[in-house]
């Protein structure tokens, strides 16, 4: 995601370890910022992103994005996040963040996340990068993808921080990665910290998205953009906007679904 989005996040850091995300699924989270090198500006494909799909989704989940990742040098990947309808938080939930997910980056039992919501929701999502066949291998340290989720999340599996600990950050190629965050029970769309509020920005960007923006390293390219909304979602003002745009992104917007930006 953007830089400016991961800064105005980043008041809320650290590692956690999410275990009921996925049956029988506990990747070690890594423990250090990733630091990919920077590489000079490339052409790059300008496939047109395709159209929404309105194919059935589960009935457990809110939203689906599917996008393309393209490197110069030949590798590819397909990328899906599936984000899972807000549910009550369970206490193995709840635990975890108050023990990982504090204020202003600093790991520690003070400034909980719990004091900025009178009631909360949990989202979930599951979020994949999967080679496309005949692929070479994917270079992580020099076309890293980000995936985005909302503002305050805990990752695990196929992730490593960007600016800070418990916001979006790196996708690892090929790799499966899980998120866990806190939404506003009251309007849980919504300001200031619904799942389409401003601190949400689903979906994919890459370097090779936009060279002259300077925020991320690499040549990658992330296009052919699919959202695909739930009822649920699609009721959302801000998420039926992601779903009318989807046919038209550029790829310098790679296949990136933000909430309201001020």
């Amino acid at each position: 995601m953007r830089i400016a989005l991961v800064r105005a996040v980043a008041v809320f850091a650290a590692v956690v370890s999410v275990t009921g995300l996925l049956a029988g699924c506990a990747p070690a989270v890594p423990s250090a910022k990733s630091t990919p090198a920077h590489a000079s500006p490339s052409a790059h494909p300008t496939a047109a992103p395709t159209s929404n799909s309105t194919a059935a989704l589960p009935t457990n989940v809110l939203l689906r994005i599917t996008a393309t990742v393209t490197a110069p040098g030949g590798a590819a990947a397909d990328l899906v996040q599936t984000v899972y309808l807000p549910t009550a938080p369970t206490p193995a939930q709840v635990s975890q963040l108050n023990t990982d997910c504090t204020q202003k980056g600093e790991a520690g039992p003070s400034e909980l996340w719990s004091n900025n919501f009178s009631s909360a929701l949990m989202l979930t999502s599951i979020t994949t990068a999967t080679l496309q066949p005949g692929s070479p291998a994917w270079d992580n340290s020099q076309d890293p993808v980000t995936a985005g989720f909302i503002g305050l999340g805990d990752f695990t599996g196929a992730y490593s921080t960007w600016e800070a600990y418990c916001a979006p950050g790196f996708l690892t190629v090929p790799g499966t990665q899980l998120a866990l965050g806190p939404i506003q029970a009251a309007d849980p769309s919504g300001q200031p910290d619904g799942w389409a509020g401003a601190s949400a920005d689903f979906g994919f960007f890459s370097g090779g998205n936009d060279p002259s923006d300077g925020e991320l390293s690499g040549d990658a390219v992330v296009s052919h953009c699919v959202i695909q909304l739930s009822a649920t979602a699609a009721a959302s003002s801000v998420a039926a906007k992601w779903a009318a745009d989807a046919p038209g992104y550029a790829v310098p917007d790679g296949c990136e679904f933000r909430g309201p930006q001020s």
